[in-house]
């Protein structure tokens, strides 16, 4: 099954129907949120790990919901990493942010270029449409706090008799960054649930999705903490 055999009809009567959506009226056949590296982080065997248990939990959320035939192929994570390091982890996000901007409007350009078209109307509606994406609002960002969430989270889906079976494990976590409109805002999230905040994201800023929870909380449920 490819996007562009997809009606919308199909996109409206199921999951992830604005994320389907915003790749089809941009014609940017991708998403996912960028994830970066804190600078403290230098084990890049577990960091390789991580990445790959991200991927594992957005797969199993997009098979829990009938939607990974679709949008497993278009699912894209990329790791990115800033240079130096800081003594505060306020100043690491203020970094974050402003390595991330810059890097949605290189992203943003390049696409505008992939898009051109005679239509000025056609062209124009497509990179609104790629702006608005979560994709170019959010990122991730790990550190080792975050990082150290894998241990317990490998530990428990081993266990497992089968893949996407049994109760949920520790939450894998990251830290959710706001570059749009409500700079500040950042939230620890349980990675298991994030290909479904990545489609709220469409309709809703991150403070004023109901379920947001203020860090150490662990969105989006909030039970546990960092």
């Amino acid at each position: 099954m490819e996007l562009n055999n997809v009606s919308y009809d199909f996109v409206r009567n199921g999951p992830m129907a604005d994320t389907i959506r915003a790749m089809k009226d941009s014609g940017l056949h991708r998403w996912g949120f960028a994830i970066y590296k804190a600078a403290e982080i230098t084990d890049d065997d577990t960091w390789v790990r991580y990445l790959d248990a991200l991927k594992q939990d957005v797969h199993e959320e997009l098979e829990h919901n009938g939607r990974d035939v679709l949008l497993e192929q278009y699912s894209s994570w990329p790791a990115l990493s800033i240079l130096g390091s800081t003594d505060a982890q306020q100043d690491d996000r203020s970094a974050v942010r402003a390595n991330f901007q810059q890097w949605c409007k290189e992203r943003l350009q390049e696409h505008q270029h992939e898009c051109s078209t005679s239509d000025n109307d056609v062209a124009a509606a497509a990179i609104e449409s790629m702006e608005m994406m979560p994709r170019f609002r959010y990122c991730l960002y790990v550190d080792q706090k975050c990082l150290d969430t894998l241990a317990a989270h490998a530990s428990a889906k081993a266990t497992r008799k089968r893949p996407g079976r049994g109760p949920p494990p520790p939450a894998l976590v990251a830290m959710v960054i706001d570059a749009g409109e409500h700079q500040q805002a950042w939230e620890y999230y349980n990675l298991r649930y994030v290909a479904g905040l990545y489609e709220e994201l469409h309709k809703t800023q991150l403070v004023q999705n109901e379920l947001y929870v203020k860090p150490p909380a662990i969105g989006p449920l909030g039970f546990d903490s960092m």
